[in-house]
Formats: C-alpha cells, sequence, structure tokens
C-alpha cells in the first residue's frame, strides 16, 4: 500500500464525505467547487474571490473571511464554523476545513478543503454578561472558537501562548478538538482576558465561550454575550 495519496485520491476521499468540496491554487483563487451551488443555489463563478461570503449569515461573515486570509497568509489549516444561506432562504451550520499542499520546496501550490454540514449543533443559553476585567464565569473555551480567535487576530500559537504567559504546548493542548476540557481556571482566566484585552466577544453558553467576534467600535470594553436567539438562526 502506497505511504501517501496522490493529489486525485486525496480530492476523492474529501468528496465523498463532505456536503461541498473546494479547491484554490496557492493565492486562494478557486479552481474546483462541488457542492456548494447544491447548497446555496450560488454557481462556482458568484463564489470566485469573496463572492462565498454573501451565502453567509452577515454576523459571520467578517469571522469567516478574516480567518480565511490569515491561513493563506500564513499557510495554515483553515477550520472555521457559520451559518451558511441555503437554497430555500434559512440559516444552517456548516463546517469549513481547508488544508495547504506544499512543492517540493515547501512553498504552498494548492489549498484543498471541504464544507460539512453541523446536523447537531444545539441552541445556546443565555448568560448574564462578563465583565472584561473579571471574566470568572468562563470555565473552558471550544477549541473551534479559540482557533477563530487567533486566526482574526493574525497569532500563531507562540503569539497568543506569549501574550497569554502560557506555553505553546498549552495553546495546542486546548486546540486539539480532541482535547478534554479540564484546563485550570487561572489559566482559562489568563486566556480569556487576553483575548478580551485584543478586543474580541466572546459568546458563551453555560461558561463555555462557543463563538468569537470583533467587539463594536463604540464599546469600550469586551464582554461575553450570548448567542443571537433561535429567530435569527434558522
Amino acid at each position: 500500500m502506497p505511504d501517501r495519496m496522490t493529489h486525485q485520491q486525496l480530492i476523492k476521499l474529501v468528496a465523498g464525505a463532505a456536503a461541498g468540496v473546494f479547491e484554490t491554487d496557492a493565492s486562494g483563487r478557486l479552481v474546483r467547487l462541488s457542492g456548494w451551488e447544491e447548497i446555496t443555489g450560488q454557481n462556482p463563478s458568484e463564489a470566485q474571490g469573496a463572492g462565498w461570503l454573501e451565502k453567509l449569515h452577515p454576523e459571520d461573515v467578517q469571522r469567516a473571511g478574516e480567518a480565511w486570509k490569515s491561513a493563506l497568509d500564513h499557510g495554515i489549516e483553515y477550520n472555521t464554523e457559520f451559518r451558511v444561506k441555503v437554497q430555500d432562504g434559512s440559516y444552517r451550520w456548516y463546517n469549513a476545513r481547508g488544508v495547504p499542499e506544499f512543492d517540493g520546496d515547501g512553498n504552498v501550490s494548492a489549498w484543498i478543503g471541504m464544507v460539512l454540514r453541523m446536523a447537531h449543533r444545539m441552541r445556546p443559553t443565555a448568560v448574564a454578561p462578563v465583565s472584561r476585567a473579571d471574566p470568572t464565569a468562563v470555565v473552558a473555551i471550544h477549541p473551534a472558537a479559540l482557533r477563530a480567535a487567533r486566526a482574526m487576530l493574525g497569532w500563531s500559537a507562540e503569539d497568543l501562548a506569549q501574550e497569554a504567559g502560557l506555553s505553546r504546548s498549552t495553546v495546542r493542548r486546548m486546540e486539539s478538538d480532541g482535547a478534554k476540557q479540564s484546563t485550570q481556571r487561572s489559566t482559562m482566566q489568563r486566556l480569556m482576558r487576553t483575548l478580551s484585552n485584543a478586543r474580541l466577544d466572546l459568546l458563551s453558553e453555560n461558561g463555555t465561550v462557543n463563538g468569537v467576534r470583533w467587539l463594536p467600535h463604540e464599546e469600550q470594553r469586551a464582554t461575553v454575550v450570548p448567542f443571537p436567539d433561535r429567530a435569527n438562526r434558522a
């Protein structure tokens, strides 16, 4: 058995597991997009450039776009959750993941990614705002939310670790999808204060941060706030 899959074998495998598949050149220009038109009604030419963002929920556009730009700029994995406007006009949650391919010189030569339907995403419950200066109500952060925060800020794992006074291995462990949320409270508070000081709002349910967004310019402090209610989340 060969120890490495060919490009076409990888595409075939991804296509068999995902609702949508995308492939781009090194600059991020789409060269293949399947499944997206069936989901959204938007054809590949309309999705080129930033066109695909038009089918995302307005509250998710900036985060998804900036995370993609960060992935392109740094040659890192793209892994972001967002709401997509499907053909019946409602919004559904999807997870988009992309990985870079490298040439013999170590340069990014292409991107391969997939879009996965999140069928079991639960409606979060509202919680009281948590002060930026004392985020004691936060006890955990979802790995995808932490990756999204870092992508929005354009920080590497080392950057975040240094800003928060943590080890790189701690940040990587917290970003792992298989990680158990057993982080010490003092570590979590350092992380929350760091993200809040970087002007991010932390979207929380039951003490767990499940999403992030930029703090509006007119506000003077960051807070942990509830997700939008069911009426806005279809």
